[in-house]
């Protein structure tokens, strides 16, 4: 399902994808509530619950009104209680919160300072078997940045020696670093970018002790924050990090396997899960411009499947049919459809992708959908258009949410129905061109002066970032 929850006016509103910011109640009489974490606006952590999260969420409920938007991460406890680690806007110090999940409501306490002696950001919170909290940061010190890492033993109340003590470093300085940590059942691991050029890891026994030497999970070009790492009780674990390409490199508990490549094409927002010992990757891949499909591959016999959509209501067209009124006549443009290619979409009698009263644009999914956008080569001039779905008998009329444009800019959509719920249950598949699907029509009711020339169509959303539940 896509619900929209709020409008963000931060330009990271989920912080990074090696963070976690949605959850699920484990236990009691609201067992299966989802729980979101965002930032609706600079400086404001909010909270979002929901029963059917298909269909309606609550109102949010502010949690911080001074946070650095990117630089918070969450766990949630078997009790359903919420911890939030984030870094203070106003001073740059780590902070530490707890929300109490009491009579159905997470109720904030007061903010526990982590480490106050500096400027941090970018924390991963993990919490171990044993109840320990572990908290990792990127911790700036002229000229640069470290990985720091320390651990609380009494559920957040107090953290190392103090909010002085910077805890264990872990890398060398350079100009940015991540970490993200994870751990099993007798260890705490940190997989971290150490001086851009390579992605490391080291463990902590739980018992007690210091930290293993590094391990250079990949070496190579510049490493950012598009990583995730996760751990199973066995001892095994995965990685999945962007290089030149989207890679996966697994550790089975004695040795670390060879790197294997995922996907070949320009990816953002990596995330592992390990299901029963079965690593799920999902992630975005870029599309044309801001579009990116969400996609998922995972290895259930010796080999990753190709990678494939994941929600293919919002993704590629099954297929594309322009219809001409003036000659009666479809032609198919399905592979123009997908491509980058310039002026490509058009009916041949016309030299336009539509431009006379009652030519259409005829567009298919395997599954109902809800967004029609569009990118042009040529803008046309005039015209109106309506849109339409099948419901059995006949074309029934839809009225978008919103659209943006009739095809007089560049760039533009059409958001039939706000969430997948709205979708009318009558829409039915029918043939178009001898091709079954869920179509839907875009015809012209009001002629173009000029009629438009296409270069894509498609049903890829605009994402920024994405987070899983994992």
């Amino acid at each position: 399902m896509q619900t929209k929850l709020i409008e963000s006016g931060t330009s990271y509103s989920l912080g990074h994808p090696f963070q976690s910011k949605l959850f699920q109640v484990p236990s009691g009489p609201t067992a299966q509530r989802r729980v979101a974490l965002v930032s609706p606006s600079p400086g404001e952590i909010a909270l979002l619950w929901s029963d059917s999260p298909g269909q309606s969420w609550s109102d949010a409920q502010a949690v911080l009104s001074d946070c650095d938007a990117q630089s918070f991460d969450c766990r949630m406890d078997v009790d359903g209680h919420l911890l939030l680690m984030y870094v203070q806007q106003s001073t740059g110090h780590l902070y530490f919160l707890r929300l109490a999940y009491n009579n159905l409501v997470w109720t904030p306490g007061s903010p526990v300072p982590v480490y106050t002696d500096g400027i941090g950001c970018d924390p991963s919170l993990e919490m171990a078997a044993d109840g320990t909290l572990w908290v990792s940061w990127s911790r700036y010190s002229a000229p640069g940045y470290t990985v720091q890492v320390k651990s609380s033993a009494d559920n957040g109340a107090t953290w190392g020696s103090g909010p002085a003590d910077s805890g264990d470093t872990l890398s060398a300085t350079a100009t940015t670093c991540y970490c993200r940590l994870v751990a099993d059942a007798n260890r705490i691991h940190a997989v971290h970018t150490d001086l851009q050029t390579a992605m490391n890891i080291r463990f902590r026994l739980l018992s007690g002790g210091s930290w293993s030497d590094a391990y250079a999970v990949a070496t190579g070009s510049t490493f950012t924050s598009d990583f995730d790492v996760a751990a199973s009780d066995d001892g095994r674990l995965g990685v999945v990090f962007r290089r030149n390409s989207l890679c996966y490199r697994e550790y089975d508990g004695v040795n670390w396997g060879t790197i294997l490549t995922l996907d070949d094409h320009a990816t953002v927002c990596p995330q592992i899960s390990l299901h029963q010992g079965i690593p799920h990757i999902m992630y975005l891949r870029s599309f044309e411009g801001s579009q990116r499909r969400i996609m998922y591959t995972r290895r259930d016999s010796g080999t990753f499947s190709v990678p494939r959509a994941l929600d293919h209501r919002a993704d590629l067209y099954s297929r594309v049919v322009l219809y001409s009124a003036g000659a009666t006549t479809f032609e198919e443009l399905t592979d123009q459809a997908i491509s980058s290619d310039a002026s490509d979409i058009y009916h041949s009698q016309t030299g336009c992708l539509l431009r006379d009263a009652n030519d259409a644009v005829y567009v298919a999914g395997d599954a109902p959908f809800r967004t029609v956008r569009w990118l042009l080569s040529t803008l046309g001039d005039g015209g109106g258009i309506e849109f339409a779905y099948w419901d059995g008998t006949g074309w029934a009329a839809v009225v978008p949410r919103s659209v943006s444009s009739v095809f007089a800019t560049q760039r533009g959509e059409a958001q039939l129905w706000s969430a997948y719920v709205d979708i009318p249950t009558d829409w039915q598949q029918c043939e178009v061109m001898n091709r079954n699907g869920y179509w839907i029509r875009i015809q012209v009711n009001v002629p173009f002066t000029a009629g438009p020339i296409g270069q894509q169509l498609t049903a890829v959303p605009q994402i920024d970032r994405i987070i899983f539940r994992r």
